[in-house]
């Protein structure tokens, strides 16, 4: 835990150097429970969306934990009461995206993406897809935007154990729409098959974020994340919903 949530702040500060004047969004949520079991979750996130004349740039990081700790009583041999706790983490992933997108013009742009992940329960040891394609806004504007984009992609990965190198697909959708003053949705899609589209990748993103005071503001985030081949004992799907603090310094 300790080496990835240093790899996910050190990202942050990356993220923040490739333009001082457009620090990064900042989101940490929290969850602690106590009684019969105690739960620690942890999610810590930074967003940089960066657009100057003909050029686009979309830089996110975030790192997932969560330990549930549960505790049961037994009687020893002399009467006296022993308690046992075990831990069990459930949750411990870290994800870095960063896309960048030519304008070519109003509406069309080529674009280059690189995804690294890595996810100890779902037993990733580290996934990397490198994208390069065409997108196209069907909507653009300051209240909302729907883009499509398609192109190839190529994924090294060691999951199980096990590397592997494939060419494949990436289709992908995002869309984002202020709502209000204060409170905007977004979503996002993607399905990353390989070659032969016998194997493939889902990702589904849906959010909503919405003003608290100042720089700060709440957001709620669906995700879903699926795996047509898993590794072996593992689930093909992993969904979550996560709430976190968001603190934007570039708003000051």
């Amino acid at each position: 835990m300790k080496k990835k949530l240093m790899i996910a702040f050190i990202s942050m500060g990356v993220i923040g150097v490739a333009n001082a004047e457009n620090l990064p969004d900042i989101s940490v949520g929290l969850n602690l429970t106590d009684g019969n079991s105690e739960t620690l979750g942890l999610n810590v996130g930074a967003d940089l969306v960066k657009k100057t004349g003909a050029h686009e740039v979309l830089l996110h990081a975030d790192y997932n934990f969560a330990e549930n700790t549960t505790s049961s009583e037994s009687v020893a041999a002399d009467g006296s009461t022993v308690t046992t706790e075990e831990d069990q983490t459930t949750i411990d992933n870290f994800n870095v995206d960063g896309q960048v997108n030519h304008l070519v013009n109003d509406n069309t742009y080529l674009l280059l993406k690189n995804s690294y992940g890595e996810d100890d329960i779902a037993d990733i040891d580290f996934r990397d897809v490198l994208s390069v394609g065409l997108g196209h806004y069907l909507i653009k504007g300051d209240d909302a935007n729907l883009g499509i984009e398609i192109g190839p992609a190529y994924t090294w990965e060691e999951v199980a154990g096990i590397e592997d190198d494939f060419f494949g697909w990436r289709l992908g959708e995002r869309y984002d729409r202020k709502i209000s003053d204060t409170s905007s949705v977004y979503q996002s899609f993607e399905y990353l098959p390989d070659d032969e589209f016998d194997e493939y990748l889902l990702n589904f993103v849906l959010g909503l974020e919405t003003a608290v005071a100042g720089n700060t503001s709440l957001k709620i985030e669906l995700s879903d994340n699926y795996d047509s081949l898993p590794a072996a004992g593992k689930d093909e799907n992993d969904l979550s919903l996560t709430a976190a603090i968001v603190y934007s310094p570039s708003a000051e």
